[in-house]
């Protein structure tokens, strides 16, 4: 899985750096184009989708550790499956919340507000709120 971090934060640097130079250059406040705007909806998708085949190995990986379970419990050793159950359940929670908040996010950028009760504006609060 790639990490799409730096290439999300570069874009965004990178646009910030023209917005202030076009505002130095007109003195007037200007916004990002849809084309632009979308950019980091389109990386988290992205990453997203990758981490999905993440997901399907790791659940392959727990079937086999699942198996291989009663033996080591006969030997007296510690299986782990708790902290990779653990690990695929927060990756599954964090995939559901990045495809909602893409899906919000271009729904945005095609000039539609969602509803504001069912809004999710954090990965990792599902019960945050935006402040108006």
């Amino acid at each position: 899985m790639r990490d799409r971090s730096r290439p999300a934060g570069r874009r965004a640097l990178d646009r910030s750096h023209a917005a202030v130079a076009q505002r130095r250059r007109t003195r007037q406040d200007t916004g990002d184009g849809p084309a632009t705007a979308g950019e980091p909806a389109d990386l988290a998708e992205t990453a997203a989708t990758d981490a999905e085949g993440l997901l399907t190995n790791a659940k392959h990986a727990l079937r086999r550790a699942h198996d291989k379970a009663t033996a080591q419990r006969a030997q007296g050793e510690h299986d782990g499956r708790g902290r990779l159950a653990r690990a695929i359940d927060d990756l599954e929670d964090l995939l559901t919340a990045t495809r909602r908040i893409t899906a919000q996010t271009r729904q945005r950028l095609a000039g539609q507000t969602s509803d504001g009760a069912t809004r999710r504006v954090s990965l990792h609060d599902p019960d945050a709120r935006s402040i108006a």
